[in-house]
């Protein structure tokens, strides 16, 4: 996906030079990405219940707060 977003924004007659991400940005954009994976499988489902929301966020917050404690898996900026 980087690559197509690169592209794409690299073009220079579409106006959107300015909005390429650098390093540090792309490595946001995959601490996220790895942190909300998980729950995107689960909330893909017909119908959840609020019974079942309610862990999926705890264990969307935990993966934040883990990644904050250990920078190694999120980038310092989440």
């Amino acid at each position: 996906m980087k690559d197509l977003v690169v592209a794409f924004v690299d073009f220079s007659s579409n106006g959107m030079s300015e909005y390429i991400l650098d390093n540090e940005e792309w490595a946001v954009i995959d601490g996220l990405v790895s942190a909300l994976k998980t729950q995107l499988y689960f909330f893909n489902s017909n119908t959840p219940s609020i019974a079942s929301i309610i862990p999926a966020m705890d264990a969307i917050n935990e993966a934040l707060a883990t990644g904050i404690i250990d920078n190694n898996i999120l980038s310092e900026p989440i």
